[in-house]
């Protein structure tokens, strides 16, 4: 059976981007260079974030529309809100409350889309 070993994202800035996974949702960073980072996701699994190439060709990449969406537990989801929007991320829709407990989409500042869910066992 295969197994995730990374997510690779391409953004305009590697050191803004990457401050969203660890200052936001608190992501631990591998390492942090101007053109590539590696965020630690758990379980052997990274979050390759790189820059796109410079140039007229740059902006085709970043285009992502609603694909891939990156979700993520958390703990704290008022919180979470807050440095989500601090680090540039805007939300993409309304917050929903489904019976497993609150989830929110965000979109980056690089258009990549975040989901961030609470479950009711989190929240309690």
């Amino acid at each position: 059976m295969a197994r995730l070993a990374s997510i690779m994202i391409l953004v305009r800035s590697v050191p803004a981007a990457t401050r969203i996974y660890t200052d936001a949702l608190g992501v631990r960073a591998a390492y942090v260079f101007e053109d590539v980072a590696e965020l630690d996701l758990g379980k052997n699994t990274s979050l390759l974030i790189q820059k796109a190439e410079d140039g007229r060709r740059s902006e085709a990449p970043l285009s992502t529309g609603y694909s891939p969406f990156i979700n993520f537990h958390v703990k704290d989801f008022d919180t979470t809100v807050g440095n989500m929007i601090q680090h540039g991320a805007y939300m993409d829709g309304a917050i929903k409350f489904p019976p497993h407990g609150r989830v929110a989409a965000f979109r980056t500042p690089d258009g990549h889309m975040l989901g961030i869910c609470e479950q009711v066992s989190d929240a309690t």
